[in-house]
């Protein structure tokens, strides 16, 4: 979809969201044909405010025991050895991290959750 300029954007976006309320920014990225991020700063641009923030959800002590070693650049394999666990539940435990950060890959997720102050600047390899 090819859109010129902020208003055109906010009306075909308001518009959507008007018969979509709780559609997540993935949905609103494929209604506008963009990725997820594109469409966050489509919405930044026209000036709608996120009506859903996936980063209010919060994150369980786990989940934040696995940020801190994405944070200092350990591999999925290294944290399941660390933690006792199985290398696919820490794959799924790390997407389940991703998605609710609403980030789009590992480096972006420390840097929100940096940013967030789920962990400490200090505390990244």
């Amino acid at each position: 979809m090819a859109i010129s300029n902020r208003r055109q954007v906010k009306e075909i976006v308001e518009r959507y969201l008007k018969q979509n309320p709780n559609a997540p920014l993935r949905e609103v990225g494929y209604f506008l044909g963009v990725s997820r991020q594109r469409a966050s700063i489509l919405l930044k641009m026209a000036g709608i405010k996120t009506w859903r923030q996936k980063s209010t959800q919060l994150l369980i002590d786990r989940e934040l025991e696995i940020l801190g070693y994405i944070g200092k650049g350990s591999s999925n394999r290294q944290i399941a050895e660390d933690l006792g666990s199985s290398y696919r539940t820490i794959k799924n435990q790390v997407a389940v991290i991703i998605a609710k950060l609403d980030a789009n890959d590992r480096e972006h997720t420390v840097a929100l959750a940096s940013e967030k102050g789920f962990i400490s600047p200090d505390n990244l390899g």
